[in-house]
């Protein structure tokens, strides 16, 4: 009876320790997106362009929307400081 107790408590801490992970690397996800949208935000604004719009476009696609951004951004030069 206690082997029974003892092996259910190391399934149910194996469970919870992959679904900690994965909700940790979900997090992570997002927090990385939602850091690349900011950066396109800034730098979309710096260069006159519509800041939000990219913002949007950004969050709702990603990876590709920031592709898309770098790809067809005026190119203007201009001053970090």
């Amino acid at each position: 009876m206690n082997n029974d107790i003892l092996e259910l408590y190391s399934v149910l801490l194996l469970l919870f320790s992959i679904i900690g992970s994965i909700i940790y690397v979900i997090i992570l996800i997002y927090a990385i997106q939602i850091a690349i949208a900011i950066w396109v935000y800034r730098d979309a604004k710096k260069r006159g362009e519509e800041a939000l719009l990219w913002l949007l476009i950004v969050l709702l696609t990603g990876l590709i929307g920031l592709i898309v951004y770098i790809l067809i951004r005026r190119d203007k030069s201009y001053n970090y400081g």
